[in-house]
């Protein structure tokens, strides 16, 4: 059914004869999105700017809600309004507001490679229309990060994106936020100062990971590797079908250099024996004691 048929039937029909649609209204479908460059564009929402507030999308977001209420969904709001409580923006000179139920924002931004390694965090400030009892929920494409609501002034919150997480969103993303307000009517939820950045890299070495039952490394084709290393659960020890050599070509799994009580004490008498000898060469010019068995 078009959106522009269900917009037009939910000026006239109650919206609750719209069974499965949220039990109110048929929610649109968001259209593709351009991506925007890392970390994102207006994320402080000043732009375009207004003189009190406007129903317009924010640049490089896409704004919409339910089709009952195409009026009353999302506005930018500039700092100062009285009816909606003259709480001052987190950030520059405006914010979102998130209005009714449904009502959300969405941005697709690049995910840099060496974001995807290191993680990254999201802050935000939040905050809601007086008593509206009005909240926000936070989702990178359809994992959800963060639900939750504040009143006052508006209210930094931060979520960490780890890396494993990071590399599963690939090179991009839709960063979405929605309003989830606990009753009927006017529940405005505000938004403002949205700020992604990049977890410190690792510099001190890098770190190899495996999970599963059988964590295996195979070396070779992915379908007839030469050869594999893996681990025995069994004995809490790795092994190898690899030949595996020191740097001076001894193989580690050769049994002459595997630990022997009895080689090792006689190559302790060899050391003892060269030591003795290095003794009596450095005493022979000035004294005939030479140093011998105990």
């Amino acid at each position: 059914m078009p959106a522009s048929f269900l917009r037009a039937l939910c000026l006239v029909i109650p919206c609750a004869v719209f069974a499965g649609h949220n039990g109110d209204c048929p929610i649109p479908s968001t259209p593709a999105l351009a991506e925007q460059p890392w970390p994102g564009v207006n994320l402080d929402f000043e732009s375009p700017s207004v003189e009190m507030y406007a129903h317009v999308d924010p640049e490089a977001w896409f704004s919409a809600g339910d089709f009952c209420h195409t009026n009353r969904n999302t506005y930018i709001s500039a700092s100062g309004i009285g009816p909606w409580g003259n709480i001052p923006p987190a950030s520059g000179n405006q914010y979102i507001a998130l209005q009714l139920a449904n009502a959300f924002i969405k941005q697709r931004i690049t995910l840099p490679q060496e974001v995807r390694k290191s993680g990254f965090t999201i802050s935000f400030s939040l905050s809601m229309r007086g008593s509206n009892d009005a909240g926000i929920t936070l989702l990178l494409d359809d994992t959800q990060l963060f639900s939750g609501k504040h009143s006052g002034d508006f209210e930094k919150k931060t979520v960490t994106v780890n890396s494993t997480l990071a590399n599963s969103l690939g090179t991009s993303f839709v960063i979405t936020f929605k309003s989830f307000p606990t009753g009927e009517g006017d529940r405005t939820a505000f938004l403002d100062n949205v700020e992604l950045s990049a977890l410190p890299s690792s510099v001190d070495g890098a770190i190899i990971q495996l999970t599963g039952d059988s964590p295996t490394v195979n070396f070779g084709e992915p379908d007839a590797p030469i050869c594999e290393l893996y681990l025995n659960r069994a004995e809490s020890r790795l092994e190898s079908t690899c030949e595996i050599s020191t740097p001076d070509h001894r193989r580690l799994d050769d049994g002459k250099y595997a630990y022997d009580p009895a080689r090792e004490l006689e190559a302790l008498k060899a050391e003892i024996t060269e030591l003795r000898r290095t003794v009596n060469k450095l005493i022979m010019p000035t004294a005939s004691i030479e140093v011998g068995d105990r």
